[in-house]
């Protein structure tokens, strides 16, 4: 959701042509996505917790920079929607990728039982993302990459 470019504009060439989707990763950002970093305290449970890692210690910086700040923003208007529509925003965030139509799959991550069987009912609330709900998140996220003109085609 927070980083698009890549997967539905540069690789649409790559769709189009050879007729194949893409295998999408981290869909929850790291965890941005679910929301528990909202507040803007990172809880003890959470891998950001983790101390005098050089990985964590750059995703921590990440959130918590001006431009994470502004993506918490998002995220937090992502919570209210998902709660709208009566799932978690990590439910929201993997269905919004099951839902492009050149993602054929998508690699979750789950620190405890609990979360995959929250990430896996993604597949359970996928029609509730209907074409009001996309443009809605369109509107919150405020990336979506705009078509480039193919002179070669025109």
């Amino acid at each position: 959701m927070l980083n698009r470019e890549r997967v539905e504009k540069d690789y649409l060439p790559l769709y189009q042509k050879f007729r194949m989707g893409t295998c999408v990763w981290s869909p929850l950002a790291s965890g941005l996505l679910t929301g528990k970093y909202n507040d803007g305290v990172i809880p003890p449970y959470s891998r950001l917790a983790i101390q005098d890692h050089p990985v964590i210690n750059r995703l921590r910086a990440g959130f918590f920079s001006e431009e994470g700040r502004r993506k918490i923003e998002k995220v937090k208007l992502v919570c209210q929607l998902a709660q709208r529509i009566s799932c978690t925003p990590a439910q929201l965030a993997i269905a919004w990728c099951l839902c492009n139509p050149n993602v054929t799959s998508v690699i979750i991550g789950a620190s405890t039982p609990e979360q995959a069987r929250e990430n896996i009912q993604a597949l359970k609330i996928r029609h509730l993302l209907t074409e009001d709900v996309i443009l809605e998140l369109d509107r919150i996220l405020g990336n979506k990459p705009e078509a480039v003109f193919d002179f070669r085609k025109s």
